[in-house]
């Protein structure tokens, strides 16, 4: 832990001397028959963020992405010389660069947003993995997709050993009732839902970070299918229609047509 603090110091520091690499990468899982919704959700949370930058880069599935990751966690960015993961490390390393979403906020207002970003990534992060990685349904589903690139035996140990490593990170969510985990889910978009109120976006003018994340997170798990274990949570949010209505925005704003 302490290494990889260090390495995104470093990264932070001497990326700031340094013009933004037009050939930045972006490595996520295989996104048809690997990447778990959680995967999915952080990949798309840091394109829009990008995006909503106006940094070019391009994303390149590979089966190993975790495995080349500095913190096990994907997306990988890749730009020039540095390799960082996690939306919070690539926010700062953007930030070293001069470009932040949030510059035009007053103090009260940064300190509402990272407050908001702060739930968001405890929330949905955590009811993610608990649907794909503990709900026994929703861990047949992952087991088959995570393994799927390995040959066996490994394409059974690495599932197993991974989904041990996710119930002792999410700690206390591990051992909750789904309906638990649902009633945290909708708290949270209700928070979501009335800070929005009638608003284009969740503070200003301007998409901040807080958009981007929003928008990762609520169109994945939006687009779950009847009869898989997210499908409830897509119910839920799909009661909200100023939360649809903002991820329509940044996909019709950011994305034009790149996205189903």
């Amino acid at each position: 832990m302490g290494t990889t603090l260090l390495q995104e110091a470093w990264a932070v520091e001497v990326g700031s001397r340094e013009p933004w690499a037009e050939d930045s990468k972006l490595y996520q899982p295989i996104e048809e028959t690997q990447a778990q919704c959680n995967e999915k959700a952080q990949s798309l949370a840091v394109q829009s963020y990008l995006r909503m930058c106006g940094l070019d880069h391009v994303v390149e599935q590979r089966p190993n992405a975790e495995f080349i990751s500095p913190t096990g966690s994907v997306p990988v960015l890749q730009c020039g010389s540095f390799v960082l993961a996690d939306l919070d490390s690539i926010v700062g390393f953007v930030a070293s660069k001069g470009i932040c979403l949030t510059s035009n906020l007053s103090a009260a207002e940064n300190a509402d947003h990272a407050a908001y970003f702060s739930l968001v990534q405890t929330v949905f992060d955590n009811a993610e993995l608990y649907f794909s990685w503990v709900v026994p349904n929703g861990y047949e589903v992952t087991w088959k997709r995570y393994g799927s690139v390995y040959p066996w035996p490994l394409s059974d140990i690495l599932p197993w050993s991974k989904r041990r490593a996710v119930k002792r990170a999410i700690k206390d969510w591990a051992d909750k009732q789904e309906r638990d985990v649902l009633e945290e889910i909708d708290s949270c978009l209700f928070a979501l839902s009335e800070r929005l109120a009638e608003r284009e976006w969740f503070f200003g003018s301007k998409p901040t970070e807080l958009d981007a994340l929003v928008f990762g997170h609520l169109y994945v798990l939006a687009g779950e299918s009847d009869g898989t274990p997210g499908s409830k949570v897509s119910s839920l949010i799909r009661k909200y229609d100023n939360l649809m209505n903002i991820c329509s925005r940044v996909k019709n704003t950011y994305f034009k047509g790149s996205l189903t």
